[in-house]
């Protein structure tokens, strides 16, 4: 099996009664037993459970069995609790939707980490709209709901197909560059992919002579708010005199500049400037599975005011993008992502090729486009590099342009999750149910 299709909503197991019957009851709720699954769930409230999931499982119990009041009393409580809690926000999607209908293809949108709501919300406001729509982070609601079509934006594709042999299976990708060997993960194995440029599907269609017609040329959703010029809050202030860095890392080690930098970070990206503020939410993996990784954006923070690290999951990365004057990067796809503004780019080369593994792809676009601005080797020219991208923000724009004309072709209009709802629309339309 390839690819991860699990729940990013595993809670610790803990020794106390309450996470003993929290987790009893997610386990009961897995095999379909939701009586027993209830039971346990309220014993662990009725323990002093205070663990946020148990709002979350009790809105997930409470819709299997249509108790829709008691789902939206848990989900609200949930999200009173904490406003960006991804879960909630699902949750609180689901029961503002209309009740499914019965009739037509059943499509379902699976996240398998909590960073997916942002991309596959777009697509579930709009298919709600004419197809009976299941957002979820979990497998068995899925084998419940028996769907027709399946969309994911991950390598998942893979787990998937054999939990359902009969289903369409489409994705809409995560990122732009289809890297960190895509294909060698599964990538390739959804029977539809949507990317943004011949130029795109031609990489892809090299690894395993891939039919034309499995490539969807639509855009990728993630750039939409980027072309439309959107304004997207963020929750930090940043003075209007002062130049905006984001600094936007992966989470791989062997490729991440982050081991790099650690704690320092603030200084080696600001250097001697007092006209520079830098904004930073690094990919979700940091914030979720690497603890000492996390620990240096928070101390980085801490000594530095003008360094302002986010650890909001549910914020866009388009908002980031939009505020910045610079992007400063590794071999994250946030720096081909930021082609789509038409400013300057820096990257740092940290590449360790025994630790990276299978992870680095040197046929990728994070490595054979390293040309589209500053490559910085030397970790002391960090600061030099950014300076003179802000200083000279033109000086790479005509590479700019070629990479962004075969990263994206023509499709720069921000209406790609609409195209890609058109396909799936025209996908449903033409396939009978089994």
């Amino acid at each position: 099996m390839t690819g991860d299709q699990s729940s990013p909503n595993e809670s610790p197991v803990e020794t106390d009664m309450a996470g003993a019957h929290l987790k009893s009851g997610i386990d009961a709720w897995k095999t379909g037993d939701g009586v027993t699954a209830l039971d346990h769930f309220l014993k662990a409230r009725e323990f002093g459970c205070d663990h946020p999931r148990l709002h979350y499982w009790l809105a997930l119990t409470y819709i299997g069995q249509a108790r829709f009041d008691e789902a939206w009393r848990e989900t609200k409580t949930l999200l009173r609790q904490d406003p960006n809690d991804i879960t909630g926000q699902v949750m609180r999607d689901r029961l503002k939707s209309p009740r499914w209908r019965g009739k037509g293809k059943r499509i379902a949108l699976h996240m398998n980490r909590l960073y997916h709501y942002a991309i596959l919300r777009p697509l579930y406001q709009l298919l709600c709209l004419d197809f009976d729509v299941l957002l979820t982070f979990e497998p068995v609601e899925m084998e419940s709901f028996s769907p027709d079509i399946v969309v994911v934006c991950d390598t998942q594709a893979g787990n998937l197909r054999e939990m359902f042999p009969h289903a369409v299976i489409v994705s809409v990708l995560h990122g732009v560059t289809a890297g960190k060997n895509f294909a060698g993960r599964g990538g390739l194995v959804a029977d539809h992919l949507c990317v943004a440029s011949d130029f795109v599907a031609d990489r892809l269609r090299q690894y395993d002579h891939e039919p034309a017609g499995k490539f969807w040329i639509t855009g990728y959703i993630e750039t939409d708010p980027l072309f439309c010029r959107e304004k997207l809050p963020l929750p930090v202030d940043i003075p209007a005199n002062r130049k905006t860095v984001l600094y936007a890392p992966t989470y791989s080690p062997g490729l991440s500049s982050v081991p790099l930098l650690r704690e320092q970070m603030a200084e080696l990206i600001i250097g001697t400037r007092d006209d520079i503020s830098v904004i930073t939410r690094p990919h979700p993996n940091i914030i979720e599975r690497n603890p000492t990784w996390l620990n240096w954006f928070r101390r980085a923070a801490g000594r530095c005011d003008s360094f302002h690290f986010i650890e909001d999951l549910g914020l866009s990365m388009a908002a980031l993008m939009l505020a910045a004057d610079v992007i400063v990067s590794d071999s994250s796809n946030c720096a081909f992502q930021f082609l789509a503004l038409d400013r300057p780019i820096v990257l740092v080369n940290a590449l360790d090729r025994e630790v990276a593994g299978n992870s680095y792809e040197p046929r990728s676009i994070e490595w054979t486009w390293r040309d589209v601005g500053e490559d910085v080797t030397d970790i002391s020219d960090l600061a030099g590099a950014i300076g003179r991208s802000l200083d000279d923000p033109m000086r790479w724009a005509d590479r700019r342009a070629d990479y962004r004309a075969k990263l994206f072709g023509e499709l720069t209009d921000g209406r790609a999750a609409e195209r890609i709802v058109e396909k799936i629309s025209a996908l449903a339309v033409r396939r009978e149910i089994p």
